[in-house]
């Protein structure tokens, strides 16, 4: 088990993605996506990067279990990001698209997934103290989605609510 725990993770990775005016989210949904993102990343271009925070090599795995719902009948997120075709899931009796990031990334302490070959969809980031060191960089998913001002607008509202939190916390 690392020394680090996610959230100190989560807060160097966020330190190093926020540089260059990046609009860089924690624990946030991308509006019609079934999983939470450990951290995203809003593109110029409205595009988004996803990374996932492991601290262990069974959150690794459990990682390529998430289904698209609860029920055996949902899509694996990795046969998604794998996918050069959309993918629909049954959602409310109907189909929909799921939308998919621009780039995926694993982010883990160093040496944690040595000897673990890579699907071919994702990258890998090694955060060691102040340095995120790029193992793999990961390739551009397609169809990739492009984010529409309805889920611009709802990340917005989810930030805001946070930052309200925060500051009704330390008042």
């Amino acid at each position: 088990m690392p020394d680090i725990t996610a959230a100190e993770l989560s807060r160097r990775l966020i330190g190093r993605l926020a540089r260059n005016g990046r609009v860089v989210m924690p624990n946030a949904y991308i509006l019609g996506s079934p999983w939470e993102s450990d951290v995203i990343v809003v593109t110029p271009r409205f595009y988004w990067d996803e990374y996932e925070i492991k601290l262990s090599i069974a959150d690794y795995k459990a990682d390529f279990r998430k289904k698209s719902n609860k029920y055996s009948t949902g899509v694996l997120k990795h046969e998604v990001y794998a996918s050069d075709a959309d993918v629909a899931h049954r959602k409310y009796g109907k189909f929909v698209t799921l939308p998919k990031p621009a780039h995926f990334t694993f982010v883990t302490p160093p040496g944690l997934l040595i000897g673990i070959e890579l699907p071919a969809h994702c990258g890998l980031a090694e955060i060691d103290g102040r340095v995120m060191n790029w193992i793999k960089q990961p390739p551009r998913l397609r169809p990739a989605t492009r984010l529409g001002e309805r889920v611009i607008f709802n990340l917005a509202m989810k930030a805001a609510s946070r930052l309200m939190y925060e500051q009704r916390k330390h008042s």
